[in-house]
């Protein structure tokens, strides 16, 4: 019977001693849930966004531009003046704005200034400069990814496949185009989305 009894106490113990580590371990692992939740957002800008310095200059406009998350960001934009003097007038300071793009995805970057039709953009990370072209090939994307049903499963499907298409070639046609005195925003915008979309876009459409 003692042993009998010492076995059930020995066993006794035994179960303690694991119900004390899995309690302590089930703690640890509830804390480090609870830290990931709290620093989700700086975990996850750390690993796939990336701070991108650009200078607007010119006029006062919109800023819009695509998160990794495929959320639109708008920004107004004012533009500040130098102090006038006698010697010189006034001049308008390029401005400076920090914005968040993914590190994964290529991302539309657009300016509209006021009182213009068309917006000056670049394709990041192809560019970084703001130009009349670049705004085109800029808003097909934008719009590609903006028209997209409104779920986070599709805005990732399509940023993914939007990865594999040619943008920089098709920003080259773009310039050829501008070259010949054609106006890009006179293309039939909704079938060149079109075509991208189910992968039937050539060339000869833009020439």
């Amino acid at each position: 019977m003692k042993h009998n009894t010492y076995s059930t106490g020995l066993f006794f113990y035994k179960t303690i001693s694991l119900g004390k580590s899995t309690l302590i371990l089930f703690l640890i692992l509830s804390c480090m849930l609870t830290l990931a939740s709290c620093n989700g957002g700086f975990l996850h800008d750390a690993l796939y966004t990336k701070k991108l310095t650009i200078n607007i200059s010119g006029k006062n406009g919109t800023l819009f531009w695509i998160d990794d998350r495929g959320n639109i960001h708008r920004q107004k934009c004012a533009q500040s003046l130098q102090t006038e003097t006698t010697t010189s007038p006034a001049i308008d300071e390029p401005l400076t704005i920090s914005i968040a793009v993914s590190k994964e995805f290529v991302t539309p970057v657009l300016f509209l200034c006021e009182k213009e039709e068309h917006p000056k953009g670049f394709i990041y990370p192809l560019s970084t400069e703001f130009t009349d072209t670049g705004g085109f090939t800029a808003y097909i994307l934008y719009r590609l990814i903006k028209d997209t049903d409104d779920t986070s499963s599709d805005k990732n499907e399509v940023r993914h496949f939007s990865n594999h298409f040619n943008w920089k070639k098709f920003q080259e046609l773009i310039e050829q185009a501008a070259e010949k005195e054609k106006n890009p925003w006179e293309y039939d915008q909704t079938r060149i989305l079109e075509s991208i979309a189910d992968s039937s876009f050539t060339a000869n459409m833009l020439r």
